[in-house]
C-alpha cells in the first residue's frame, strides 16, 4: 500500500500540501508503531477506550483462540469496537505470540509467502469448483473439506504447550551483517518522503551538539546515565502517565548511551523529508524519548492526576 501511495504522490507533485500532510502523519504513525510492541507497558486507563495501546496490540499478535483476528486497528481502537473485532487483554489469558501454523524459519520471504503458497496449493488440490472460489474469501484457517485429511498441516493445538522455533544465535552472521550492511550515508529510499540513511551522530537527539569530541562522548554518556537513574527513581512517585513517560525517556537515553560507550557515537537512520527539506535523522531510542516526553506533557496538561512537582 505504501508503494501505491508513493506512486500517487509522485504523479501529483504540484499538490505540495498533500505531500506535506503525508510527511507529517507518517512519522506520527511510525512513532506509535514502535511503542505498541512491548510487554512492559500495562493498560493505560482512559486511553484504552479510543487509542490502540500496547495491551490491545499484544492481543492482535496473539494466537490464543479468544484473541484470533482481533484488534486490527493501527491508531484508533474505535473501529474495532464498532465492527465487533475488539478484544480486551485478559488477566487470566496471557497472550502467546506467533502463528498457529509454524514455519520454522527466520527467512522473511518464506514467512511472508507461506500462507499464500498454502492457498495456491489447496486451490489446485481441491476438486470442487465451489471450494476453489470460496477458498479466497473465507476466514483465516479455512481449507476445502476434501483437502484437510489428505494433506494435513502441522498446527498448534495447545498454545500454552508447544515447542517454539528457537535455533541458536549465529554470531558470525550477526558480525557479517554489522560490517557489511552499515555503510554510512548509503540511503535506502522507501517512499518519496522516507528513507533509511545510516549516519553516525556524536551529539544528542536529532544531531544536535555534534562537535564536542571526547568531552561529548564521555560527558554526554555520564550525563545521560545520571539523568536516567534520576528519572527511574522519580518515576515511582509519579502518576501513571508521567511515570511511564519518565521510564521511556530513561530507556531511550540508556539505549543511546550504550552506543556511545561502545562506538563513541550513536547510529541514526530514519530520514523524513519533503522535497529537499530533511528533518534531522533519528533512531528508535530518540523515538522512545519523544513518546516519553509526550506522555509526561499529556499528564501535566490533559489529566486530573496531580504531578510529582505539585505535591
Amino acid at each position: 500500500m505504501i508503494f501505491v501511495l508513493d506512486k500517487f504522490l509522485t504523479d501529483l507533485n504540484n499538490l505540495f500540501f498533500l505531500k506535506a500532510a503525508i510527511a507529517i502523519i507518517a512519522p506520527i504513525h511510525l512513532f506509535l508503531q514502535f511503542w505498541y510492541h512491548t510487554q512492559h507497558i500495562g493498560k493505560l486507563g482512559i486511553l484504552e477506550y479510543f487509542l490502540v495501546t500496547p495491551s490491545q496490540h499484544r492481543v492482535h499478535h496473539a494466537i490464543n483462540p479468544i484473541y484470533i483476528d482481533k484488534n486490527l486497528g493501527a491508531i484508533f481502537c474505535v473501529w474495532d469496537r464498532w465492527f465487533g473485532t475488539f478484544q480486551e487483554e485478559l488477566d487470566d489469558e496471557p497472550p502467546v505470540y506467533g502463528v498457529l501454523k509454524p514455519v520454522s524459519t527466520w527467512n522473511p520471504i518464506l514467512i511472508n509467502f507461506t500462507h499464500l503458497w498454502g492457498l495456491i496449493l489447496d486451490f489446485f488440490r481441491t476438486k470442487s469448483l465451489k471450494e476453489k472460489l470460496l477458498l479466497w474469501f473465507m476466514p483465516t484457517g479455512y481449507r476445502p473439506k476434501d483437502v484437510i485429511d489428505k494433506y494435513p498441516i502441522n498446527k498448534i493445538n495447545d498454545v500454552h504447550n508447544f515447542n517454539k522455533y528457537s535455533p541458536p544465535s549465529n554470531y558470525l552472521t550477526k558480525s557479517w551483517a554489522i560490517e557489511n550492511l552499515f555503510i554510512e550515508y548509503k540511503s535506502i529510499k522507501l517512499t518519496s518522503f522516507l528513507s533509511f540513511t545510516p549516519v553516525w551522530n556524536s551529539g544528542i537527539s536529532f544531531g544536535f551538539l555534534q562537535d564536542l569530541g571526547q568531552i561529548g562522548r564521555y560527558g554526554l554518556t555520564i550525563f545521560a546515565l545520571s539523568v536516567s537513574v534520576w528519572l527511574i527513581l522519580s518515576s515511582f512517585k509519579l502518576p501513571r502517565y508521567s511515570s511511564l513517560g519518565f521510564i521511556l525517556i530513561a530507556s531511550g537515553a540508556i539505549g543511546n548511551a550504550i552506543d556511545r560507550i561502545i562506538y563513541g557515537k550513536v547510529v541514526d537512520f530514519i530520514d523524513f523529508y519533503i522535497e529537499d527539506l530533511h528533518w534531522p535523522a533519528f533512531n528508535l531510542a530518540d523515538t522512545v524519548i519523544f513518546i516519553g516526553a509526550g506522555l509526561f506533557l499529556f499528564n501535566q496538561f490533559f489529566t486530573s492526576e496531580s504531578s510529582y512537582y505539585e505535591k
